[in-house]
């Protein structure tokens, strides 16, 4: 049996399981006992492992069945431990990664390491060294630009950059010199020793907001992550059975109103083919503000991966960061919560490191609508 013409809707299913997979997780960090979301976790893999095995994606089939196994220890103990916490995540994103895998027709990676107990450690957010880079004095902070290729006059955009990074601190050295600089030529990276007081993360803001990056950040500038989430979203779209169960309603009541209106026309009965034009007016309508309806998506859609950010931005940068989400239910047409999930991940890394430098520790960022 042919079962590629499933594998959309499998996509669909299983990325709305995972989505709620990493809800669960994040908020079973918090209550460990929770004994509902720890059920809900064994369920959601559950689901995950049976659609897997249907379709014979055997590998994302054998990790989902990992997890469910894993979970059902902790059904038996009543408590997931702090230290599960990040084997599940890994887990939650190696799913993920066999996910793009199916969806881009390509081999099921590897999850054989997993299986084994050494959970696929995250991406590491420093940057490899390039070879050859020039050696700076070890006192201060040591930073590598690389400009975008094609960037007219380097030679002066890198002293523009230089300029900028003395509002934020004292340039210590450089590499190529200022003096080298100012000769021109094609610069296509700069290393500077910068003494300064800004966190580190407030420097990396910093050097993202300039058209320049960090050596191998180039390769990585298209993101593909939300073109596919954008064509995902494009193909696949839920629809609640209540609101099918009254376009077949409409549906019906249209084919009604289409042997009246004829009928009447042919009867010449023009007080009933005016009852009739104006019921169709009305039935157009009511299926007008229906299908409207079938673009409609709730916030929660979008925020539900803030609190996994969240937690990944407080241990990184060791703050204290509550999150508190208001107004998930309220819903708006899919096309602009498709535009608004980058700005508001942006807005939430950014909202860490904003504000008076006396403030408290603990922060908390409060996202709303109404």
């Amino acid at each position: 049996m042919d079962m590629s013409k499933y594998k959309e809707m499998f996509l669909s299913e299983a990325r709305e399981h995972l989505k709620k997979m990493g809800q669960l997780i994040v908020a079973q960090e918090k209550n460990p006992a929770d004994r509902a979301g720890i059920d809900s976790l064994f369920r959601e893999a559950h689901s995950i492992k049976g659609m897997a095995a249907s379709m014979g994606y055997d590998n994302t089939a054998k990790l989902a069945h990992n997890l469910e196994d894993f979970m059902d220890g902790f059904r038996k103990s009543g408590s997931v431990p702090p230290e599960a916490v990040d084997r599940l995540l890994a887990g939650v994103d190696l799913l993920e990664g066999l996910l793009e895998d199916v969806d881009g027709g390509k081999p099921e990676r590897d999850v054989a390491p997993f299986l084994s107990g050494k959970a696929v450690p995250p991406p590491s957010s420093s940057t490899k060294k390039p070879e050859g880079k020039p050696t700076l004095p070890a006192k201060g902070l040591q930073i590598a630009i690389e400009l975008v290729e094609g960037t007219p006059v380097p030679a002066a955009r890198a002293l523009v950059l230089l300029k900028e990074l003395k509002s934020i601190g004292t340039v210590l050295a450089t590499k190529p010199t200022v003096a080298s600089l100012r000769k021109g030529g094609d610069i296509r990276r700069l290393h500077v020793l910068l003494d300064t007081e800004m966190p580190q993360d407030v420097i990396k803001a910093f050097k993202e907001s300039k058209p320049a990056e960090e050596p191998k950040a180039q390769e990585q500038e298209p993101e593909e992550k939300p073109a596919v989430r954008k064509e995902e979203v494009s193909r696949t779209v839920r629809v609640r059975t209540e609101l099918l169960d009254r376009f077949i309603q409409l549906t019906g009541e249209l084919i009604t109103n289409r042997y009246q209106l004829l009928a009447s026309s042919q009867a010449e009965n023009w007080i009933d083919l005016r009852d009739g034009l104006d019921q169709l007016n009305r039935l157009i309508s009511d299926l007008y503000h229906d299908v409207l309806q079938v673009r409609m998506m709730p916030l929660e859609s979008i925020t539900g991966r803030l609190p996994r950010l969240i937690r990944e931005l407080c241990r990184k940068t060791g703050k204290d960061i509550a999150l508190r989400l208001d107004g998930e239910n309220v819903e708006l047409d899919r096309a602009i919560l498709e535009e608004l999930a980058d700005p508001l991940v942006h807005m939430v890394r950014n909202a860490k490191c904003r504000g008076p430098r006396n403030r408290p520790r603990g922060r908390s960022l409060c996202l709303g609508a109404s």
